[in-house]
């Protein structure tokens, strides 16, 4: 959901970068992002940003690497995982494994994309297998885990995953949430509905837009 609702009636989300007065119920932000430093006139050429973006994306990345040990990354073979799996595989010596997920053979999947990746990056891959059945039986347990309620799909495949991965790593890299922040399918509709409103997206029959 949004901004700070929430799939459950009168539950609100307390937002990054917020605090929380008790017992008044006022929120307030503690922190915001600075405004940027120049006009649009004098905003710097595209090449800056993408330099910018990947010296952060490298600092956060081996920030998060533990020394002498393994590390895992979930990978769906999109631009956001494959970032983190090269990075990963550049910067740390011990072994990195990558995960992926299916659904069966008779479903779409992407396991061409993850398996380039990983072969590229030379990683320990490996690939799991999801039942239908598996996400009705593990949905309950689940739903009890949840400090959020939210709607997402890939919850359940997440948790079998991470058990899956708690077998040889104990740190996970993630680069969930990445593709919508870089205009990706999911966030194209919404872009277009928001600047040109509802006649602008005649491609919403798509399924890679819509999904």
């Amino acid at each position: 959901m949004p901004g700070e609702r929430t799939l459950w009636q009168d539950v609100r989300e307390l937002r990054p970068g917020t605090y929380l007065r008790l017992p008044q119920g006022n929120a307030s932000p503690y922190w915001q992002a600075p405004p940027p430093e120049w006009s649009d006139e004098a905003a710097p050429p595209l090449a800056w940003y993408g330099g910018q973006l990947r010296s952060q994306l490298a600092a956060v990345t081996k920030a998060c690497l533990p020394a002498g040990q393994p590390v895992g990354v979930y990978l769906s073979g999109g631009l956001d995982s494959s970032c983190i799996t090269a990075l990963a595989a550049q910067f740390h010596q011990p072994p990195v494994h990558t995960y992926a997920i299916h659904f069966g053979a008779e479903y779409p999947n992407e396991l061409a994309f993850s398996s380039l990746v990983a072969a590229h990056c030379q990683t320990q891959h490996h690939v799991l297998e999801i039942t239908p059945q598996q996400l009705w039986q593990r949905l309950p347990e689940t739903m009890s885990a949840l400090d959020d309620p939210i709607g997402d799909p890939l919850t359940v495949p997440n948790l079998l995953l991470g058990q899956l991965a708690r077998e040889t790593v104990s740190v996970i890299l993630n680069g969930e949430g990445g593709d919508p922040c870089f205009g990706g399918p999911k966030n194209k509709p919404m872009l277009l509905n928001s600047l040109y409103g509802q006649a602008a997206t005649p491609e919403s029959d798509n399924p890679l837009l819509t999904a």
